[in-house]
């Protein structure tokens, strides 16, 4: 819903507070701003998309930090800051020593648990699928990604198989082909998850017309 809709819903809201129906102008109102918080809030996590593509981590881990809280000020359920916030992290930590987890080494950093955020994401994403009656690309997408850093093979492999499904554009395999192999060259190589998932995003891609 655009900004046009927003200020139709304000518009809705004067004529509400004028006829002294003040509860039901508030509700329109709060769900204008619902609908403003979670188009700023892609806009930061597409800013942060696209400051990640230039090799701006710690700028982009900023955008996808200011998305992630909106979201979750106005209760807005999306993985996209929730999951890329932490990959820009992981991403960003690179290389790391020998026998450092990069979880620990992040948290040290910015006092962000890396691997407790994980786990979060992971629980949000398959409670979004189970209540779904019909899977969103992206979510299962998502789920094949972090469940794989998780060290949850089975998840990943749900995740994947929703994800792998005729109705997926081109655009979201290439989007994944881009993070996962940055995952794996980013201390992540031994990742057994990680490497499945992207044989098979491989796989998936090359079947496309």
């Amino acid at each position: 819903m655009g900004h046009a809709s927003i200020k139709a819903l304000q518009r809705k809201a004067q004529l509400q507070r004028k006829a002294g129906k003040l509860d039901a102008a508030a509700e329109t109102l709060m769900a204008g701003i619902r609908i403003a918080a979670a188009s700023l809030a892609d806009l930061h996590g597409t800013l942060g998309g696209t400051f990640r593509e230039q090799g701006r981590l710690a700028e982009a881990t900023k955008e996808y930090d200011c998305g992630y809280r909106l979201e979750q000020r106005y209760g807005i359920l999306s993985s996209y800051n929730a999951l890329n916030r932490l990959l820009t992290r992981l991403m960003a930590d690179a290389p790391e020593p020998v026998g450092a987890t990069l979880g620990k080494r992040a948290r040290n950093r910015d006092r962000v648990d890396i691997d407790e955020e994980l786990r979060r994401v992971q629980e949000q994403l398959t409670a979004q699928l189970r209540e779904s009656d019909a899977a969103e690309f992206w979510v299962a997408g998502d789920l094949a990604v972090v469940a794989a850093l998780n060290g949850d093979q089975r998840a990943m492999k749900a995740g994947l198989a929703l994800f792998m499904v005729p109705a997926t554009p081109r655009f979201a395999y290439e989007g994944y082909l881009k993070t996962v192999p940055r995952l794996l060259s980013c201390g992540h190589s031994r990742n057994r998850g990680l490497r499945t998932l992207h044989r098979e995003l491989l796989r998936g891609i090359a079947l496309l017309r």
